[in-house]
């Protein structure tokens, strides 16, 4: 079975919002894990990196993060966020993130992706 690493970045259609391209890389991730694959991270980038905020104010993003953050306890795989990113675009602090959540770079997602059978962006 493959080793997988999903990317959140964002949407190239922005008219749709980065939590409907986060619940289809879920569900994607849930078949692959089901299916008997592995993930070894889910790398959240650009638009993606609201989804690792600690108690986000939207409860679609907060219902979003919930299920990540379960399936990741589960089936054991990191969730990262980029931290410069984070800092950056969205004034995000490390205090500002879900515990859940590991902020790295991009070489910790490069790092992980050269280890991966196939790397998936969302």
């Amino acid at each position: 079975m493959a080793a997988l690493v999903l990317t959140l970045n964002q949407s190239l259609d922005e008219s749709v919002p980065i939590q409907q391209s986060s619940l289809l890389a879920y569900h994607y991730a849930q078949a692959a894990l089901l299916s008997g694959h592995q993930i070894l991270q889910v790398f959240f980038y650009q638009d993606a990196v609201p989804l690792a905020q600690s108690e986000p104010n939207d409860p679609l993003i907060r219902s979003t993060q919930q299920l990540w953050q379960q399936l990741a306890q589960q089936y054991d795989f990191d969730l990262v966020y980029c931290a410069t990113i984070a800092e950056r675009e969205f004034e995000f602090s490390e205090a500002d993130m879900a515990a859940s959540f590991i902020g790295a770079g991009v070489t910790e997602f490069a790092q992980a992706a050269a280890r991966a059978n196939r790397v998936l962006q969302f």
